[in-house]
């Protein structure tokens, strides 16, 4: 009998809470044909995994789905990972705007001013930033 959505994310919360709870950063990896053991389907949907996310989602967990297997982990083991500093997505943002939109008043320019090197080889300059 296929398990339901709800079932299959305490399964999961049971499996973290029973073998990881205690450790620090204690994500887990499961692999898919475990999954679909747990949930009791030949096929895992697309719809059933987002019941899934959202159940785990209430209790603070997330499933990240990979190729190869999915993620389970509790959204504090995420809490060191680092930002991406503001500059950066600035530089790596797509030059959608025109420049009407660059000169309103609620386009923001960016703070920050690239510093350039000269190639010895190359003879070009390039910005350098770090992170």
């Amino acid at each position: 009998m296929e398990t339901t959505a709800i079932e299959t994310a305490r399964a999961l919360i049971g499996i973290y809470n029973e073998c990881f709870a205690n450790e620090n950063y204690s994500h887990f990896r499961i692999l898919w044909p475990e999954l679909r053991s747990i949930a009791a389907v030949s096929k895992l949907s697309d719809q059933y995994l987002r019941e899934v996310s959202q159940e785990l989602n209430k209790s603070q967990f997330t499933l990240i789905p990979l190729d190869n297997f999915l993620v389970v982990a509790q959204e504090f083991d995420f809490s060191q990972i680092r930002f991406v500093p503001p500059r950066l997505v600035d530089q790596f943002m797509t030059n959608e705007k025109s420049d009407s939109t660059i000169n309103s008043p609620e386009y923001i320019q960016p703070k920050w001013k690239p510093r350039f090197r000269m190639h010895k080889k190359r003879g070009l300059s390039t910005a350098m930033r770090s992170c």
